[in-house]
């Protein structure tokens, strides 16, 4: 709901790199539509680019394309904070157990 979505917008799992262009693109549009731009289709299935570069954001689509993630929700974000955390954690070698 619209309130959910204003508490979740900014938040860490919520958050993924694109380019210029794609992010324009995504903007505020509903998951969908932002899977098709992630992957280079446009907002109307009418571009033919490549997918983004960013893995982070690769990973999004990979879930999607695998059945493994139909619709984007305050669980999803809540679990994909935690697995950048993880991440995170094991990149830079610290401690995040307060932030998770």
């Amino acid at each position: 709901d619209e309130r959910d979505g204003k508490e979740y917008v900014h938040k860490l799992g919520n958050l993924t790199l694109l380019s210029g262009r794609k992010n324009i693109q995504a903007s505020d549009d509903e998951f969908d539509k932002k899977i098709q731009i992630y992957k280079g289709k446009g907002k109307h299935n009418n571009l033919d680019e490549k997918i983004t570069s960013f893995r982070i954001t690769q990973q999004i689509v990979d879930l999607k394309n695998s059945g493994d993630l139909n619709k984007w929700s305050i669980d999803t974000i809540n679990d994909r904070k935690l697995s950048l955390l993880i991440e995170v954690e094991k990149i830079l070698n610290i401690d995040l157990s307060k932030i998770k």
